[in-house]
């Protein structure tokens, strides 16, 4: 068997296979993500059949592939281009991506299925050639599928961790028990300043011998 083809003109992956999370059906990744812009074209990783095409579910638009002992499954397509019972050629355009069912924003979801098992893609994937963007037909060019992961697909990590969100609150708690000190001490200073005032007019507006001091002349010996 020849061997595959990338399916995407883009090479980024924001979820590999295998990732552990409990928003997955069976609470792992069950393929890779490769995530691209809204349109691109996907192409057949190899020449075979197509069994499958059309709406399904949390996949959203979804083509499925026979190609020897193995199903490719293509998934959240804006847009099919082939029909079931369909034969397609390697590097046929098969569909175009976007972001219909599960999804939270435009990628390929793929995955390889062995005897209805899902298996790690990468395997079948490695070395392989990718389609060029401006490619019109099946020509070939040598590249990474790994290169550009770097900094985005760490921050998918960041942003899918629950603990991510725990710290975010924690942060965000902490800082609202700390206005609220503030608050509290220039109110506390603000009481007491007021009260001093006061007090002290209080105290300047005292007449003298009003606390019965006699003045002079007066009373029983004033003569």
């Amino acid at each position: 068997m020849a061997a595959w083809i990338w399916p995407s003109v883009c090479k980024t992956i924001s979820q590999p296979y295998g990732r552990r999370n409990a928003r997955y059906v069976k609470g792992y990744h069950t393929g890779i993500d490769i995530a691209c812009p809204n349109g691109s074209p996907v192409r057949a990783v190899a020449d075979g059949t197509i069994t499958a095409a059309g709406w399904a579910g949390a996949y959203g638009n979804q083509v499925k592939q026979k190609i020897g002992g193995a199903e490719v499954w293509y998934n959240h397509f804006s847009k099919i281009v082939v029909s079931k019972g369909q034969g397609v050629s390697q590097g046929t355009i098969i569909g175009y991506e976007g972001t219909t069912g599960q999804s939270t924003g435009p990628h390929l979801h793929f995955e390889v299925r062995i005897n209805g098992k899902d298996v790690d893609p990468m395997p079948y994937l490695g070395g392989s050639k990718v389609v060029p963007a401006d490619s019109t037909d099946a020509e070939q060019v040598i590249s990474n599928p790994f290169e550009g992961i770097g900094h985005l697909k760490e921050f998918f990590e960041l942003i899918t961790d629950p603990v991510t969100w725990l710290r975010v609150a924690m942060v965000m708690g902490g800082g609202v028990l700390l206005i609220m000190a503030f608050v509290g001490v220039a109110k506390t200073k603000a009481l007491g300043a007021l009260a001093g005032d006061k007090v002290k007019k209080v105290v300047s507006n005292a007449k003298p011998g009003s606390a019965g001091i006699s003045k002079p002349g007066s009373g029983a010996n004033g003569r």
